[in-house]
């Protein structure tokens, strides 16, 4: 336990980006426009390609950016969130694409805790689509690593994460030693790569995968999508992972709560649980961009 404890204390710093200005690298398992080469069912007729890593932004310059690597989050640094913090951020309130809709709080680096201040066109029936599409991070949002045009990438709308969740033998919980804990998306047409062993796992079965680094690196190059626990950021309060059964993650999409105005759905995991959940709007949760197939 000790060791795992000094493993997680790593995590909450090692993937902070110290300035804006860190190099861009790119993986084999994704195009030039960081968009992952297999493709992943959402609906009956619907397929996308995921982005190469969460979406992180920079105030100071005003810049967008993936992740540089799936495994990568920024953790504790989140707490430094400000209009002119120069470094990373990747937990975010709900529709702050930094598009005015009209709603109080719309920016990237928004804390007010206050969940009406979210309301995309301060309207809380709204969904992060339609005449509101620009509060999607990935619509007016050019991403320096993602194709560098507004409009290329969108966020999942929660049927569309259900129906991710609910292929069979398609998704699981994973722990990258000494990288982080969350959640494998695999492809349509994945086939586990050889000396890979894996356990698609339900509710309350831990991080049933124990991988090695280059056991994920055979993993993400047969198409897999990391996930990774990122922590909960509320207001300037930020919850990182101090161990191991510690770790959560939550993950937003562009759909509203029927019938409650101070929620939007998303989805989390941690160590005995993970799927859909209605969360409060002013909740700080990763973003994971995609991109329509037929793009």
């Amino acid at each position: 336990m000790k060791k795992i404890y000094k493993i997680f204390l790593f995590l909450a710093f090692a993937f902070s980006m110290s300035s804006c200005e860190r190099d861009i690298l790119s993986t084999e398992p994704f195009d030039e426009n960081g968009a992952s080469k297999a493709l992943f069912s959402v609906s009956p007729t619907k397929k996308v390609r995921f982005s190469k890593g969460n979406l992180q932004y920079c105030a100071a310059s005003n810049s967008w950016r993936f992740a540089p690597h799936q495994y990568n989050f920024i953790g504790e640094s989140n707490v430094n969130i400000s209009p002119t913090y120069d470094g990373w951020i990747d937990l975010f309130g709900w529709g702050t694409s930094g598009w005015n809709s009209g709603a109080v709080a719309y920016q990237p680096y928004s804390t007010s805790t206050t969940n009406t201040d979210y309301w995309p066109a301060s309207n809380p029936a709204n969904d992060l689509t339609n005449n509101c599409a620009n509060a999607d991070w990935g619509i007016p949002n050019v991403i320096i690593n993602g194709g560098k045009q507004a409009g290329m990438w969108r966020t999942l709308t929660k049927d569309e994460w259900l129906y991710l969740f609910n292929r069979p033998n398609r998704s699981a919980s994973i722990f990258v030693e000494s990288y982080c804990c969350g959640v494998i998306m695999l492809p349509d047409d994945f086939k586990i790569p050889d000396g890979v062993n894996l356990v698609f796992n339900q509710e309350g079965a831990g991080w049933a995968n124990h991988v090695t680094y280059d056991d994920w690196l055979k993993l993400e190059k047969a198409g897999a999508i990391l996930l990774p626990a990122g922590g909960y950021r509320a207001g300037t309060w930020m919850k990182t992972p101090t161990s191991y059964y510690d770790a959560y993650g939550g993950y937003w999409s562009s759909s509203h709560v029927d019938g409650r105005n101070e929620q939007a759905w998303g989805v989390h995991w941690s160590y005995d649980v993970y799927g859909t959940i209605m969360q409060l709007r002013s909740a700080g949760f990763s973003v994971r961009l995609v991109r329509d197939a037929d793009l």
